[in-house]
């Protein structure tokens, strides 16, 4: 099993996730300006909208593996969460235990 840990960092990473200016990265300054965000190319809703996901299933994950006393043994919640991790394996505070 994952040690508790891995839930708290991963929402740490779907924090900095959604902090990040993503038009800035993403969208072309040609795009015009309505709606919440700077342009409508879509990519900011969709980055904020994969990390609401994400954040629920950790959320789930949570709930399933560390119910308050650390007892949860749900294999498949274990599992979801090193699967969520494994694109942020090379950001610092990884542990190479979580690799599934």
């Amino acid at each position: 099993m994952t040690a508790p840990d891995l839930a708290s960092w991963l929402l740490e990473q779907i924090a900095d996730d959604e902090a990040v200016d993503w038009h800035d990265r993403d969208c072309s300054t040609a795009c015009p300006p309505p709606g919440p965000f700077p342009c409508d190319c879509g990519v900011p809703a969709r980055v904020l909208a994969d990390c609401a996901a994400k954040r629920a299933i950790v959320e789930e994950c949570e709930e399933l593996l560390y119910n308050g006393d650390g007892g949860g043994t749900d294999p498949c919640a274990d599992r979801v969460l090193t699967l969520l991790a494994l694109p942020y394996a090379d950001q610092p505070g990884y542990r190479p235990e979580w690799r599934p």
